[in-house]
């Protein structure tokens, strides 16, 4: 039979393993909430029939994000690249939001194009193949931003996730072409 004696010694021990034991179970629990190296999500409030709705909001996190702001960086995008790396992309970005038609003329690498409203929200993503002309690869309705990326990225989006794209914005450079 074991002889338990319960001085202010063991007990100060006892307690002294339980406070180590929670300090080493909260460190595994927040190690495995924030271990997510490519996407992070925050909150976003929206307003559907009168009761608010948390939607996460995607902040998708690129090795390069390349920025074409100006009609003469939309206009050459990817075009006459060899290669795009799998988490490389490039952010169109237009002054107002409409119906975009985009065609992979000269674009040698076959990508996925992600056609995104003004609100972040992905309205669909289509693939586009190389040295195509027709069909072109069109928007199902007004946006204002066009992602392309390879198609090979490590990401799982799909129509309707909303982007953070002030962070996309702040992550990316200026087109080098």
């Amino acid at each position: 039979m074991i002889n338990l004696v319960f001085t202010t010694k063991n007990l100060e021990k006892l307690a002294f393993l339980i406070v180590l034991i929670l300090v080493f179970v909260s460190i595994g629990f927040y190690v495995v909430e924030y271990s997510h190296p490519r996407t992070a999500t925050a909150p976003q409030t929206s307003i559907n029939s009168s009761k608010s709705v948390i939607a996460p909001k995607i902040n998708l996190l690129f090795d390069k994000l390349e920025l074409a702001i100006t009609p003469q960086d939309r206009k050459i995008g990817l075009m006459n690249r060899q290669e795009l790396c799998e988490n490389c992309a490039m952010l169109f970005v237009f002054e107002n939001s409409e119906l975009r038609s985009f065609w992979m003329k000269k674009t040698l690498i076959p990508l996925d194009i992600v056609f995104i409203d003004e609100t972040g929200k992905i309205l669909n993503i289509e693939r586009g193949e190389p040295l195509t002309e027709t069909p072109t690869v069109d928007s199902k309705g007004q946006v204002k931003y066009v992602l392309e990326m390879s198609v090979n990225n490590p990401y799982t989006i799909k129509e309707n996730d909303i982007l953070d794209i002030p962070k996309l914005l702040a992550s990316g450079v200026k087109i080098t072409n």
